[in-house]
């Protein structure tokens, strides 16, 4: 890996094991997991502030994760 190479932070969490049922997935799991570290880094307090985080900036998140 070069020096000046960054690898997006979707691509840590991709090889985590996803526990969830098949049929009750919304979302890719690495996606939850980006979105929660970034609303926490943002100042999101418990599953509500998270919530309210990614509904404002889901037109952001969106093209950022894909």
């Amino acid at each position: 890996m070069g020096k000046n190479h960054v690898l997006p932070l979707a691509e840590c969490f991709k090889d985590i094991e996803d526990p969830r049922i098949e049929r009750k997935k919304l979302h890719p799991l690495d996606e939850v997991i980006v979105l929660t570290v970034l609303a926490f880094l943002s100042g999101a307090e418990g599953w509500e502030g998270i919530d309210e985080f990614a509904k404002c900036k889901e037109p952001g998140l969106k093209s950022a994760l894909n």
